[in-house]
Parts: C-alpha cells; sequence; structure tokens
C-alpha cells in the first residue's frame, strides 16, 4: 500500500513538473537536437550503429545533450522546492534530500526516456537497412554490442552526474551548481581539443567514457566503466552525507590544518614546494632530452636504478619523507593538541574520513603549485611544454598518497596492537621497498594500487573506529 501510494505521488508531481513551461521549452529544444544528431552528425555514415557511436562521441552533441539533462535537473529540484503541501510532510532534512534525489532521477529517466525513443525514431527513418555488423576497432565484440554498452554506460554516467548537481544545487543553492555546471560543459570541449587519449586524467573524469576513448582491450574498457560508476556512487554517498550535516567543524580541520602548516611548518614548506625548480634550473644544460624524462627527474620519480644520478636519488626521497611527514604530522597534531574540541564534537571514524579528504587536498594543492613553478622554469627555457604534465601530476599525486596511507596504517597499527609492531614495521618497510620508484611502472600497475589503496582507507576506518580509546591514547588522554 506505501509504495502504491508512494508511486503515485510520484506520478503526481511528475506530470506537474512535465507540465511547466520550463520543460516545454526543453522538450522543444530536445527535438532540435534529435533532429541535428540525426540529419547532420548522421549524414556521412551508412550504418546504423555506427551513427549512434558518432552522434554519442561528438564533443558538441555531449554539450547540447547534457545542457539540456542538468537544465531539466535544475528544474526539478526548483519546482520540488515550490511543493510546500509536500516538503511540509517530510521530517527532516534527510527525507527531503532523499526525495528531491528520487523524483530527479524519475524526471531524468523520462527525459533520457523521451530522447531515446525521438532519437530512435529518426534514425530507423534514416538508416533503415543498414545494419551491418563487424567488429568495432580491435575489440572482439561487434559494433552492435558495443553500441548497447556504449550507451548503457553513457547513461548511468548522465544520471549519476545530474544527482551531483542535484545535491549541490540543495547544499549550495543554484549559484555554485551552475557554475559546476558550466565548468563541466566547457571540459568537453577542452579535453576534445586537447586530445583526450594523451591523458591518465580521462580515467578520471568522466569525458573519456562520454567521447570514445578506445582501451587495448574490451574488457579493459568494461572494468575501468565499472570502476568509474562505482566511483561515481561512492562520490553520490559522500556528498549525500556532507549534505545534511553542518560543516563547520569539518572547515575547521581543514582550516587548522593550513594554518598549521603555514604557522608551524612553514620553513619546511618553503623548500618543498621551490626545490624542484631550482634543481631545474641548476640541471638546464640536461634539457635535450624529453621533457616528461626532465618533469620525472626533477620530482625524482623516474628511479629504475639504472643510470640514475645521485640528485634523482636525492629527490625521491626528499619527494616521498616530505609528503609522508606532512601526512603524519597533520592526524598526530589533532590527536596531541586538538582532542578536547574535535572528539568532542564528531566520532573517530567521521575524523578520519574528514582529515584523509583533505589530506588529501592539501597534497594535490601542495603537487600543482611544485608543478606550476617548474613548468614556468621549464617555459623560461625552453619555451613550450609538453600536455604530459597532467599525466604525471595525476600519477604524482596518487603515488604520495600511496606511501602516506601506507605509514598510516603502520602508525595506527601500532598504536592499537604493540604486540605485532615488529611485524608490521617489516610489512610496511617491505611495502615501500616494493612501491615502483617509476611513475611509468607505477602506472602499468594502477588497478593493483587502487585496489590495495581502497582496502588499506576501509582497513584504517575499521582500526580507528574500533579501537577509539587506544588512538585517543596517543594523545595522552
Amino acid at each position: 500500500m506505501k509504495m502504491k501510494n508512494r508511486i503515485a505521488r510520484y506520478k503526481q508531481i511528475s506530470n506537474y513538473i512535465l507540465s511547466t513551461d520550463k520543460f516545454k521549452v526543453i522538450f522543444l529544444l530536445m527535438i532540435v537536437l534529435v533532429l541535428y544528431g540525426g540529419f547532420v552528425l548522421g549524414t556521412n555514415v551508412n550504418n546504423f550503429f555506427d551513427t549512434i557511436l558518432v552522434n554519442y562521441q561528438f564533443s558538441f552533441f555531449n554539450i547540447f545533450f547534457f545542457s539540456l539533462l542538468l537544465c531539466n535537473t535544475l528544474n526539478t529540484c526548483s519546482v520540488f522546492d515550490e511543493l510546500k503541501f509536500y516538503i511540509i510532510r517530510l521530517k527532516d532534512k534527510k527525507t527531503y534530500l532523499k526525495e528531491m534525489i528520487l523524483i530527479n532521477i524519475v524526471q531524468n529517466v523520462i527525459f533520457i526516456g523521451l530522447f531515446l525513443i525521438l532519437y530512435f525514431s529518426v534514425l530507423i527513418l534514416l538508416k533503415f537497412g543498414m545494419f551491418d555488423v563487424y567488429n568495432y576497432n580491435s575489440y572482439e565484440i561487434s559494433n552492435f554490442l558495443y553500441s548497447i554498452f556504449y550507451l548503457v554506460r553513457y547513461i548511468l554516467i548522465s544520471l549519476f552526474i545530474s544527482i551531483i548537481i542535484s545535491i549541490l544545487n540543495f547544499k549550495y543553492k543554484k549559484g555554485i551548481s551552475r557554475v559546476v555546471i558550466v565548468l563541466f560543459l566547457i571540459g568537453f570541449f577542452v579535453f576534445s581539443e586537447l586530445g583526450i587519449d594523451n591523458f591518465l586524467i580521462f580515467e578520471l573524469l568522466p569525458y573519456g567514457y562520454l567521447g570514445g576513448v578506445s582501451f587495448d582491450r574490451f574488457l579493459s574498457e568494461v572494468i575501468w566503466s565499472g570502476s568509474y560508476v562505482l566511483f561515481l556512487l561512492l562520490l553520490i554517498f559522500l556528498l549525500f552525507r556532507v549534505s545534511r550535516r553542518k560543516v563547520y567543524i569539518h572547515r575547521y580541520l581543514l582550516f587548522n590544518d593550513i594554518s598549521y602548516l603555514f604557522k608551524n611548518r612553514l620553513k619546511f614548506l618553503v623548500p618543498l614546494l621551490f626545490a624542484p625548480a631550482l634543481i631545474l634550473l641548476i640541471l638546464n644544460r640536461n634539457f635535450n632530452v624529453e621533457f616528461g624524462d626532465v618533469l620525472l627527474s626533477v620530482f625524482g620519480n623516474n628511479i629504475t636504478f639504472n643510470n640514475n644520478s645521485v640528485i634523482e636519488y636525492i629527490m625521491c626521497l626528499f619527494n616521498v619523507v616530505s609528503f609522508i611527514f606532512i601526512g603524519l604530522d597533520l592526524f598526530i597534531k589533532d590527536i596531541k593538541n586538538e582532542i578536547d574540541y574535535i572528539f568532542l564534537r564528531m566520532n573517530s571514524d567521521t575524523w578520519y574520513k574528514n582529515k584523509f579528504l583533505f589530506l588529501m587536498i592539501i597534497d594535490f594543492v601542495i603537487k600543482i603549485i611544485q608543478y606550476l613553478l617548474v613548468l614556468l622554469v621549464v617555459l623560461l627555457i625552453k619555451g613550450n611544454i609538453s600536455r604530459e604534465v597532467f599525466n604525471i601530476l595525476l600519477l604524482d599525486v596518487f603515488n604520495i598518497l600511496f606511501y602516506q596511507l601506507v605509514v598510516l596504517m603502520c602508525y595506527f597499527s601500532l598504536a592499537v596492537n604493540k604486540k605485532l609492531r615488529l611485524l608490521i614495521f617489516a610489512m610496511s618497510i617491505l611495502i615501500v621497498i616494493f612501491i615502483p620508484k617509476s611513475l611509468m611502472i607505477f602506472k602499468s600497475y594502477l588497478i593493483l594500487f587502487i585496489g590495495l589503496s581502497v582496502m588499506m582507507y576501509i582497513l584504517l576506518s575499521i582500526i580507528i573506529k574500533k579501537n577509539k580509546r587506544k588512538v585517543l591514547l596517543l594523545g595522552g588522554v
């Protein structure tokens, strides 16, 4: 009975939203996009399935489609906010957010359903009989099956992105969500112009999965696509958790860490930021080698134990030890000095998750500053740079985070079980030793290290949650 009542409510709300003037405009523009995809983009394509892929892999088509989809999302949020008679029955903010997300899912499924009905109607009219089936690219799968896979992935990612926008709209209202939408849409154009297939970043942002980047095997594409869908689900879950809570204490954690670094670790931070650029200035006589090799060398990220210079070994050690110190220092600082303020306002598990998130942000900002300084020197000396910098930056950040996770795992494991200190310490040393010191080798095992990182993150969360008292005892409580 409850399910029937809920379905009836959703149907009533949905019909009201579909009757709004804004949705009627969106629907008319949807028809324009369908005609553009069928009559313009599909003109020179003599195959039904290839036309689908050409349309959905074209950047302007994607920009147009997501503009309509996300406008529909904002319109749904706006109309839902006006339903005071319905909102007043919801018991709390959490329920309100759940209902808004569900209504958005319903409306966007209707939007995508209507679009596909119109799109395939036009496509059948234009390409009827052109159903040639053959292997897609170098994959051992037909273009027919790949088109189905591509559309399913496209629809899932589209829905998840619309959910993220709806949560941002709930938390920060339309201003921030509109800025995010504009930046997201610009991304299609930027990455299509830059040649997205040359970037590791396409595996971390949606554009590769929405723009037709090929993998070496179909199985690899399935694995990466599944991983990315899970990543978006995790992001939605985290945003949902954050959006229904007050964030004052969470902001305090971040700003307190930044303030601590500037007040107490500035003498350490300045050399860390400027050392790679200074090394590059000193060694500019070797600048006839490839840009990527230079960038790896100045950060000590190309150690293969074969013809590496002493400076590369020093920079590798300096880089790894510095970031390990920052990660451990920021965690210990809270346990030693902030117990009364932080742990009376949040539980240990929430503290750990927020702390690690902010550590990721701090690592990323420090790395961006380092790379910007190095690129400035490169421009002064050579006058041009390579797009490899995006690949190397992302790999470098993830590599550093992996080291920090290993050391944090060791630290908290020792805190809760001192009997196994020798075993834990030995295992940590072995892991650190066997982590590839070359980012290019690290990249080859990226999926393995992502899996290990997720396992360590979850295990650390369990250790801290189950041993709160022992963790607090580290601070003398």
